[in-house]
């Protein structure tokens, strides 16, 4: 089972030949020319993997600014505390996929398996190895042992030595369903998930006046939040594992309202028989709602992927958290990212689904008929297609100085080189004067006939305009006569 590189040492020899920091995409895309390491399921590696496995070996990896560095002596000391994640039931999920009665295993092996180093006294002591009936009213907290007594074996024998350990299959289990398997076993806080996907932290140190806080990781200003993450960094969202449904098929998604439940929640605060705690705590989550709402919102135009946090609640009458606000019992960053399938911007109707977006989806087209799965594709190609025209883009960059001819975005990464109405880019149109720089949701809007520009102004769609209002009639400058 064991490739020629763990997946840690394959990404110190990616930053050992680059001799300087790297970010986790160019990482993974190094990982996979050299080949030098290979997943089991044969897929290629993804900078998710290369920020989780970077994070759980602290002493030897650094990570600050969203780049990865080797680790320098003074830095692996002071980072050791850090905590590690493992995924334990990734464990259950091997074992269930084994053909056979036997297995025996490297403890490297367990390690790629976990995505993370075992802890020490694996390797020092064989009780760490002892099997631990998951099953008991109140069971102990060998949750490495629960995965694979879950999934129908047993260990029978430890050599610490030869760092061995071999299993046996007692009984055959059904294998799990997506959505069970995503069911939160761990209570990861949201500061050590947001340093893995990355996205920054660096505010949660401080207070609104700029002291410093003492237990930042527990700041009250972020913690509490369903929603976190910026445009250029990407997103994370909380979903609860109670509201997620699952397809015939297998897929995993949630549909979902915020925008509504924001404002369900305004209208319960401004109710006279609402204690003055109650009200606060209604509008401080219709402020958290209407943030979620605005991400999935900004995540569908741009069409970027989401990270989802699966948290699940305590059990009625349970015991909460000391601060008594919280009722998360377990929370987790999924391994897989997520998208935004549809949005309705009038209503804020969702629904996210799991990995990209299905091809079967069936959209509607400008008519509100629907499109068939076949013209869906075709539409994604067009889109590809038009992205790979490097010619173009700079062209049309150049001709608006780099600026978005509306907004006057200047950044490179949200900028997209759109076509001009009745400019066909099959038919060879691709000069900059077919062309104008819009910011991406800009471009969308107007590829979706939600923007016109005509008369030299711009007007937006009723659907829309209230969320365009600033830029709701100005004057447009199309460059069609450079």
């Amino acid at each position: 089972m064991s490739t020629r590189l763990t997946l840690h040492h394959a990404i110190v020899e990616v930053l050992t030949l680059a001799g300087r920091p790297l970010p986790a995409r160019i990482i993974a895309d190094e990982v996979n020319r050299l080949g030098h390491y290979a997943r089991r399921d044969g897929a290629p590696v993804a900078p998710n993997q290369i920020g989780a496995r970077t994070h759980n070996y602290p002493h030897l990896f650094a990570i600050a600014d969203g780049l990865i560095a080797l680790a320098s002596p003074s830095h692996a000391a002071h980072a050791k505390a850090k905590p590690i994640v493992r995924d334990y039931r990734a464990l259950g999920r091997f074992f269930r996929a084994l053909k056979g009665d036997e297995v025996t295993l490297h403890f490297t092996d367990i390690e790629e398996i976990l995505d993370g180093p075992l802890q020490s006294v694996a390797r020092r002591d064989e009780i760490f190895w002892q099997n631990s009936d998951p099953f008991l009213p109140k069971p102990d907290g060998h949750k490495w042992a629960h995965e694979w007594m879950k999934a129908g074996w047993r260990k029978v024998a430890v050599d610490l030595q030869q760092e061995t350990v071999v299993f046996q299959r007692v009984e055959e289990r059904p294998p799990l369903s997506v959505l069970e398997d995503l069911q939160p076993l761990r209570h990861e806080l949201i500061y050590d998930i947001l340093q893995r996907v990355p996205i920054s932290v660096e505010a949660w140190h401080t207070t609104k006046t700029g002291r410093p806080v003492k237990n930042f990781k527990a700041n009250p200003r972020f913690c509490y939040n369903w929603s976190y993450g910026s445009p250029e960094e990407g997103y994370a969202v909380c979903l609860w594992h109670e509201n997620l449904h699952e397809f015939a098929d297998g897929e995993v998604f949630s549909d979902t309202n915020y925008r509504a439940g924001a404002e369900e929640r305004r209208q319960r605060a401004e109710a006279s028989t609402v204690s003055d705690s109650e009200r606060l705590r209604l509008i401080a989550q219709a402020e958290r709602g209407g943030s979620v709402d605005e991400v999935i919102r900004n995540t569908f135009l741009q069409r970027k992927p989401l990270h989802v946090i699966i948290c699940s609640r305590r059990m009625p009458g349970s015991r909460k958290a000391s601060n008594g606000t919280s009722d998360v019992k377990c929370r987790e960053l999924d391994s897989v990212t997520w998208s935004v399938e549809e949005y309705d911007d009038s209503t804020g109707a969702c629904r996210i689904v799991r990995g990209p977006v299905r091809a079967k989806n069936v959209q509607a087209d400008e008519k509100g008929g629907p499109v068939s799965p076949e013209e869906r594709v075709a539409r994604y190609m067009e889109v590809v297609i038009r992205q790979e025209q490097p010619a173009f883009r700079k062209a049309v960059f150049a001709a608006y100085g780099g600026r978005c001819a509306i907004s006057g975005c200047d950044i490179p990464e949200a900028l997209e080189a759109a076509h001009l109405r009745g400019r066909d880019w099959r038919a060879g149109q691709n000069e900059a004067t077919d062309g104008i720089l819009l910011r991406r949701d800009l471009h969308t809007l107007y590829d979706r006939g939600l923007l016109e520009l005509s008369d030299g102004v711009t007007r937006f769609s009723p659907r829309v305009v209230h969320h365009y209002v600033h830029l709701e009639g100005l004057p447009v400058v199309v460059r069609c006569d450079i």
